[in-house]
């Protein structure tokens, strides 16, 4: 497996994660109640929630601000840290920062990937109505899970927009 490589600001290469399993811990512990998946999660699954909900994060949100070039030229793994993005104050971010919060709903993400596969389709996907015998059922389509879990929404709204369906252009080169 993989380890874990942290950004902390710097514009790594080869960067994997907001932030690490101890911001993790600190997080649930000084945060947040009914935390058992994670507290109970080994330190390897919690590294790997990690890494997967930054992958997620920065695939779900489109972050506002620009990608932070660093002086080395090269490019970036993470979408963060960003330029020109100012929080709820007013106040720019520093381009060689992780926003704790970002750090925080990054552990939010993980903590419901380790309860759940949040990424997986709805056994009801392709169904409108399900019929047994007598008993008959309608399917909602605004019953599902969404990927992104509402809390961790909300701690990132005011950084970015969700991704809607992605066009992507294909340039002759």
């Amino acid at each position: 497996m993989a380890d874990i490589e942290v950004e902390y600001g710097t514009g790594s290469t080869t960067s994997n994660s907001y932030c690490s399993a101890a911001t993790g811990d600190v997080y649930h512990e000084e945060h947040r109640l009914h935390v058992s998946d994670w507290t109970s999660a080994t330190d390897d699954d919690k590294e790997i929630a990690l890494k997967w909900a930054t992958w997620l994060l920065d695939d779900l949100v489109d972050w506002d601000g620009y990608k932070y070039n660093n002086t080395t030229g090269a490019i970036q793994a993470l979408e963060w840290p960003r330029g020109g993005v100012v929080d709820k104050s007013g106040i720019f971010f520093e381009t060689d920062e992780i926003p704790t919060w970002l750090q925080f709903a990054t552990s939010e993400f993980a903590r419901y990937l380790i309860a759940s596969d949040r990424t997986s389709e709805a056994k009801t996907r392709g169904y409108s109505w399900l019929k047994a015998g007598n008993l008959s059922m309608q399917v909602s389509k605004t019953d599902r899970i969404s990927t992104l879990p509402d809390s961790v929404w909300n701690m990132v709204k005011f950084y970015g927009t969700k991704t809607k369906a992605k066009e992507r252009t294909l340039e002759r080169m």
